[in-house]
């Protein structure tokens, strides 16, 4: 049953803007990864299950880069990209189309889950992820 309703709440969620921003949230794991001279195996900016979890997307990298600083910044990326649409997405919601205001909701969404899970030290985020390739030298 939580199952299905995550799922349900997941599409509803991306047709409602999601796939607009996960794109970008995908996407700038994908560009930081091809800057860093890795390759994406795999690129999935829409929902669905990967490794026993519901996700919203996903890309599998097939090489990681050998510095631990470009692997951060693979996992920061998403970061980056929610504060510079934000304030876009804001600015074309009161100037263009009401409809973007949804889209900037969703990326300053990202930045407090992305800063929420940075402090709360659950596993398989981009923060936490961020922060293990931090420690290790």
């Amino acid at each position: 049953m939580v199952n299905t309703v995550l799922k349900l709440f997941s599409w509803v969620l991306y047709f409602l803007g999601g796939c607009v921003t996960t794109f970008i949230h995908e996407g700038s794991h994908a560009v930081t990864t091809y800057l860093a001279g890795s390759k994406v195996y795999e690129f999935r900016p829409y929902p669905g299950q990967n490794g026993g979890a519901w996700l919203l997307g996903w890309i599998i990298v097939d090489r990681w880069p050998n510095s631990n600083r470009s692997i951060q910044l693979i996992y920061i990326a998403p970061l980056i990209a929610a504060l510079f649409f934000c304030p876009v997405f804001l600015l074309l919601g009161i100037f263009v189309w009401k409809y973007f205001l949804v889209l900037a909701f969703l990326e300053l969404l990202d930045v407090v889950l992305w800063i929420y899970d940075y402090f709360r030290g659950v596993e398989y985020t981009d923060a936490q992820r961020f922060r293990y390739y931090g420690r290790i030298k």
